[in-house]
Protein backbone atom coordinates (compact mmCIF):
# COMPACT_ATOMS: atom_id res chain seq x y z
CA UNK A 1 0.00 0.00 0.00
CA UNK A 2 1.24 3.68 -0.80
CA UNK A 3 2.17 5.06 1.97
CA UNK A 4 0.72 8.69 4.23
CA UNK A 5 2.84 10.83 2.31
CA UNK A 6 2.54 9.40 -1.03
CA UNK A 7 -0.83 9.81 -1.13
CA UNK A 8 -0.87 13.03 0.39
CA UNK A 9 1.60 14.13 -2.39
CA UNK A 10 -0.41 12.56 -5.23
CA UNK A 11 -3.68 14.65 -4.02
CA UNK A 12 -2.22 17.75 -2.69
CA UNK A 13 -2.14 19.86 -6.05
CA UNK A 14 -6.15 19.14 -6.51
CA UNK A 15 -7.14 20.02 -3.09
CA UNK A 16 -5.06 23.19 -3.73
CA UNK A 17 -6.75 24.02 -7.14
CA UNK A 18 -10.33 23.10 -5.84
CA UNK A 19 -9.74 24.98 -2.51
CA UNK A 20 -8.43 28.19 -4.80
CA UNK A 21 -11.93 27.43 -7.36
CA UNK A 22 -14.11 27.32 -4.33
CA UNK A 23 -12.61 30.87 -3.59
CA UNK A 24 -12.37 32.25 -6.87
CA UNK A 25 -16.20 31.26 -7.41
CA UNK A 26 -17.13 33.77 -4.14
CA UNK A 27 -15.19 36.91 -4.97
CA UNK A 28 -15.79 36.17 -9.40
CA UNK A 29 -19.92 35.08 -8.62
CA UNK A 30 -19.47 32.93 -11.23
CA UNK A 31 -18.57 28.95 -11.22
CA UNK A 32 -17.85 29.46 -14.79
CA UNK A 33 -15.59 32.79 -14.32
CA UNK A 34 -13.59 30.77 -11.72
CA UNK A 35 -13.22 28.02 -13.90
CA UNK A 36 -12.07 30.19 -16.68
CA UNK A 37 -9.35 32.09 -14.56
CA UNK A 38 -8.30 28.32 -13.32
CA UNK A 39 -7.47 27.54 -16.87
CA UNK A 40 -5.45 30.98 -17.77
CA UNK A 41 -3.64 30.65 -14.55
CA UNK A 42 -2.73 26.61 -15.36
CA UNK A 43 -1.61 27.67 -19.15
CA UNK A 44 0.66 30.89 -17.05
CA UNK A 45 1.81 28.86 -14.64
CA UNK A 46 3.12 25.70 -17.50
CA UNK A 47 4.98 28.17 -19.58
CA UNK A 48 6.56 30.38 -16.79
CA UNK A 49 8.98 29.53 -13.99
CA UNK A 50 6.02 29.74 -11.38
CA UNK A 51 4.10 26.78 -9.70
CA UNK A 52 0.28 26.88 -10.27
CA UNK A 53 -0.51 27.57 -6.00
CA UNK A 54 1.98 30.38 -6.57
CA UNK A 55 -0.04 32.24 -8.86
CA UNK A 56 -2.86 31.30 -7.28
CA UNK A 57 -2.39 32.24 -4.41
CA UNK A 58 -1.24 36.15 -5.83
CA UNK A 59 -4.90 35.61 -7.75
CA UNK A 60 -6.97 35.45 -5.06
CA UNK A 61 -5.00 37.47 -2.76
CA UNK A 62 -5.81 40.75 -5.38
CA UNK A 63 -9.77 39.28 -5.53
CA UNK A 64 -9.72 39.16 -1.96
CA UNK A 65 -9.02 43.08 -2.12
CA UNK A 66 -11.83 43.83 -4.59
CA UNK A 67 -9.95 43.35 -7.67
CA UNK A 68 -12.09 41.90 -10.31
CA UNK A 69 -11.20 38.33 -11.93
CA UNK A 70 -9.80 39.73 -14.98
CA UNK A 71 -7.65 42.27 -13.47
CA UNK A 72 -6.45 39.72 -11.34
CA UNK A 73 -5.31 37.47 -13.98
CA UNK A 74 -3.97 40.02 -15.87
CA UNK A 75 -1.97 42.07 -12.63
CA UNK A 76 -0.57 38.27 -11.21
CA UNK A 77 0.63 37.99 -15.45
CA UNK A 78 2.37 41.10 -15.20
CA UNK A 79 3.63 41.11 -11.86
CA UNK A 80 5.67 37.28 -12.27
CA UNK A 81 7.51 39.67 -14.71
CA UNK A 82 8.79 42.31 -12.03
CA UNK A 83 9.08 38.96 -9.28
CA UNK A 84 11.45 37.58 -12.10
CA UNK A 85 10.00 34.39 -10.88
CA UNK A 86 10.26 34.84 -7.01
CA UNK A 87 7.23 33.44 -5.65
CA UNK A 88 7.33 35.25 -2.52
CA UNK A 89 8.18 38.39 -4.14
CA UNK A 90 5.10 37.69 -6.48
CA UNK A 91 2.96 37.55 -3.12
CA UNK A 92 4.23 40.20 -1.72
CA UNK A 93 3.49 42.58 -4.90
CA UNK A 94 -0.06 41.13 -5.06
CA UNK A 95 -0.53 41.84 -1.36
CA UNK A 96 0.63 45.76 -1.58
CA UNK A 97 -1.33 46.01 -5.04
CA UNK A 98 -4.48 44.72 -3.92
CA UNK A 99 -4.07 47.01 0.09
CA UNK A 100 -3.64 49.76 -2.44
CA UNK A 101 -6.69 49.51 -4.45
CA UNK A 102 -8.53 47.93 -1.30
CA UNK A 103 -7.24 51.54 0.36
CA UNK A 104 -8.06 53.93 -2.81
CA UNK A 105 -4.81 54.80 -2.45
CA UNK A 106 -1.64 54.00 -2.51
CA UNK A 107 0.52 54.71 1.10
CA UNK A 108 3.58 54.69 2.06
CA UNK A 109 3.60 51.09 3.54
CA UNK A 110 2.20 49.43 0.23
CA UNK A 111 4.73 51.25 -1.37
CA UNK A 112 7.75 49.98 0.61
CA UNK A 113 6.07 46.61 0.16
CA UNK A 114 6.78 46.93 -3.94
CA UNK A 115 10.11 48.82 -3.44
CA UNK A 116 11.29 45.70 -1.00
CA UNK A 117 9.95 43.30 -3.41
CA UNK A 118 12.40 45.06 -6.45
CA UNK A 119 9.65 47.39 -7.80
CA UNK A 120 9.08 50.92 -7.29
CA UNK A 121 5.61 52.62 -8.95
CA UNK A 122 6.94 56.19 -7.97
CA UNK A 123 10.40 56.35 -9.90
CA UNK A 124 8.79 54.62 -13.54
CA UNK A 125 5.69 56.99 -13.03
CA UNK A 126 8.31 60.06 -12.23
CA UNK A 127 10.27 58.98 -15.67
CA UNK A 128 7.29 59.16 -17.51
CA UNK A 129 5.19 62.35 -16.10
CA UNK A 130 9.04 64.27 -16.62
CA UNK A 131 9.15 62.69 -20.39
CA UNK A 132 11.72 61.12 -22.68
CA UNK A 133 15.21 62.16 -22.33
CA UNK A 134 14.75 64.13 -18.72
CA UNK A 135 17.26 65.09 -16.73
CA UNK A 136 18.12 63.96 -13.12
CA UNK A 137 16.85 67.47 -11.85
CA UNK A 138 12.99 67.16 -13.71
CA UNK A 139 12.72 63.29 -12.64
CA UNK A 140 13.02 64.33 -9.16
CA UNK A 141 10.48 67.22 -9.54
CA UNK A 142 7.75 64.82 -10.64
CA UNK A 143 9.13 62.14 -8.13
CA UNK A 144 8.84 65.06 -4.81
CA UNK A 145 5.08 65.91 -6.82
CA UNK A 146 3.70 62.36 -6.52
CA UNK A 147 5.46 61.98 -2.94
CA UNK A 148 3.97 64.98 -1.57
CA UNK A 149 0.47 63.52 -3.12
CA UNK A 150 1.22 60.04 -1.41
CA UNK A 151 2.34 61.85 2.31
CA UNK A 152 -1.11 64.07 1.79
CA UNK A 153 -3.62 60.37 1.01
CA UNK A 154 -4.23 61.90 -2.46
CA UNK A 155 -1.93 59.44 -4.47
CA UNK A 156 -4.57 57.41 -6.95
CA UNK A 157 -3.61 53.25 -6.82
CA UNK A 158 -4.28 53.18 -10.64
CA UNK A 159 -0.49 54.63 -10.68
CA UNK A 160 0.83 51.23 -9.81
CA UNK A 161 -1.17 49.51 -12.95
CA UNK A 162 0.02 52.10 -14.75
CA UNK A 163 3.41 51.95 -13.94
CA UNK A 164 3.37 48.04 -13.94
CA UNK A 165 2.19 48.62 -17.86
CA UNK A 166 5.05 50.79 -18.95
CA UNK A 167 7.51 48.69 -16.79
CA UNK A 168 6.42 45.24 -18.67
CA UNK A 169 5.37 46.80 -21.89
CA UNK A 170 7.91 46.07 -25.06
CA UNK A 171 11.34 48.67 -23.84
CA UNK A 172 10.26 48.00 -20.51
CA UNK A 173 12.51 47.25 -17.69
CA UNK A 174 10.74 44.04 -17.16
CA UNK A 175 9.68 43.03 -20.61
CA UNK A 176 9.36 39.54 -20.85
CA UNK A 177 10.82 38.42 -17.83
CA UNK A 178 8.95 34.87 -17.03
CA UNK A 179 9.46 34.05 -20.92
CA UNK A 180 13.23 34.53 -20.39
CA UNK A 181 13.41 32.34 -16.74
CA UNK A 182 11.14 30.08 -18.40
CA UNK A 183 14.24 28.72 -21.22
CA UNK A 184 16.69 28.69 -18.65
CA UNK A 185 17.15 25.36 -16.57
CA UNK A 186 15.77 25.97 -13.53
CA UNK A 187 12.20 27.52 -15.56
CA UNK A 188 12.62 24.37 -17.94
CA UNK A 189 12.83 21.87 -15.15
CA UNK A 190 10.06 23.83 -13.35
CA UNK A 191 7.41 23.72 -15.92
CA UNK A 192 8.19 19.73 -16.11
CA UNK A 193 7.27 20.10 -12.57
CA UNK A 194 4.70 22.05 -13.04
CA UNK A 195 3.11 19.64 -15.75
CA UNK A 196 3.33 16.47 -13.47
CA UNK A 197 1.07 18.22 -11.12
CA UNK A 198 -1.46 18.58 -13.62
CA UNK A 199 -1.46 15.00 -14.72
CA UNK A 200 -1.82 14.39 -10.56
CA UNK A 201 -5.04 16.85 -10.86
CA UNK A 202 -6.17 15.32 -14.06
CA UNK A 203 -6.12 12.39 -12.43
CA UNK A 204 -7.42 13.46 -8.99
CA UNK A 205 -10.59 15.11 -10.72
CA UNK A 206 -11.65 12.13 -12.57
CA UNK A 207 -12.13 10.25 -9.41
CA UNK A 208 -12.67 13.15 -6.51
CA UNK A 209 -16.00 12.18 -5.85
CA UNK A 210 -15.11 8.45 -4.81
CA UNK A 211 -12.11 9.73 -3.03
CA UNK A 212 -14.16 12.04 -1.04
CA UNK A 213 -16.57 9.72 -0.30
CA UNK A 214 -13.57 7.28 1.12
CA UNK A 215 -12.25 9.61 3.35
CA UNK A 216 -15.57 10.24 4.89
CA UNK A 217 -16.18 6.35 5.21
CA UNK A 218 -12.88 6.58 7.14
CA UNK A 219 -13.58 9.65 9.31
CA UNK A 220 -17.05 8.15 10.58
CA UNK A 221 -15.03 5.06 11.26
CA UNK A 222 -12.85 7.23 13.32
CA UNK A 223 -15.39 8.81 15.17
CA UNK A 224 -17.34 5.70 15.63
CA UNK A 225 -14.21 4.07 17.39
CA UNK A 226 -13.45 7.79 19.37
CA UNK A 227 -16.54 7.41 20.36
CA UNK A 228 -16.57 3.80 21.32
CA UNK A 229 -13.13 4.56 23.57
CA UNK A 230 -14.75 7.71 25.56
CA UNK A 231 -17.87 5.73 26.43
CA UNK A 232 -15.94 2.48 27.26
CA UNK A 233 -13.58 5.11 29.82
CA UNK A 234 -15.92 6.57 31.72
CA UNK A 235 -17.74 2.82 32.00
CA UNK A 236 -14.55 1.28 33.25
CA UNK A 237 -13.81 4.42 35.82
CA UNK A 238 -17.49 3.90 37.26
Amino acid sequence: FPSHDTVKGFLQPFAQVENATIQMEVFAGSAEKAKQAIADLQKFAVESPYKLTGVMDAATTMMLYGQSTDQAIRNTKLLGNVAAGNSHKLELLALAMGQASALGRLQGQELRQMVNAGFNPLTIAANEMAGPGADAKAVQKQMDILQDAMRAGKLDPNIVDAALAVATAKGGKYEGMSDKLAGGLQGLASQVLETIDLIKIAISETFAQELKDAIKTVKNYADAIVAWIKANKWQSIS
